[in-house]
């Protein structure tokens, strides 16, 4: 009791305008550290919203990432299967059994092999046999049945194509090169 009267005393000594004077700083206090708190709360929410933006942008790329991985791994071993169903293939072989199955060798003008070692493609054990070649003198159904025949064919590829009209004859040029993946070792057989 001696606590109580003690405390009613106390209350008692001050006047009306200190009591609210008191009051004010304790509401005034009690509104700063609100403010305060709900300051550190919502720049702490704030924060954790960007990491959560960044950290699920980061999630779609290395989502993305992993389906182009994906993809790439299921053509390079499409790409195996391929060359190992096919080992003792031949590029200017296969060109001139096109050129022959098309009549067409009576076009030709020159043909050149090269391989292309790019450092990519030799890094993954490839090399890259190109044939250039140069048609002369072919109607429009030539040049279609023979690209067309080329790229039924999975294993090449058309990568260049030039094609020039003849000023004086209704025939047009063709330069043509293609290309073929092949192990290192089988691409220096195919020369």
């Amino acid at each position: 009791m001696t606590l109580i009267n003690k405390y009613k005393k106390f209350l008692e000594e001050f006047d009306d305008k200190k009591q609210l004077q008191i009051l004010f700083i304790i509401i005034g206090l009690v509104i700063l550290s609100g403010g305060f708190l709900l300051y550190r709360y919502s720049s702490s929410v704030k924060s954790l919203k960007k990491q959560m933006v960044v950290l699920n942008q980061a999630r779609k790329e290395t989502q993305q990432l992993l389906s182009k991985n994906e993809v790439v791994q299921k053509q390079r071993d499409k790409v195996e299967a391929m060359l190992a169903k096919e080992k003792s293939f031949k590029l200017m072989e296969y060109f001139k059994t096109v050129l022959d199955q098309l009549k067409l060798n009576a076009h030709r003008a020159s043909e050149k092999i090269s391989i292309n070692d790019t450092e990519g493609i030799r890094a993954s054990g490839y090399e890259e046999v190109n044939l250039s070649a140069q048609l002369t003198n072919m109607n429009t159904k030539q040049v279609v049945n023979l690209l067309y025949e080329i790229e039924q064919n999975e294993r090449v590829y058309i990568k260049k194509l030039e094609i020039t009209h003849s000023k004086t004859n209704p025939v047009v040029d063709l330069n043509l090169t293609i290309g073929t993946l092949q192990k290192k070792a089988e691409a220096e057989g195919s020369r």
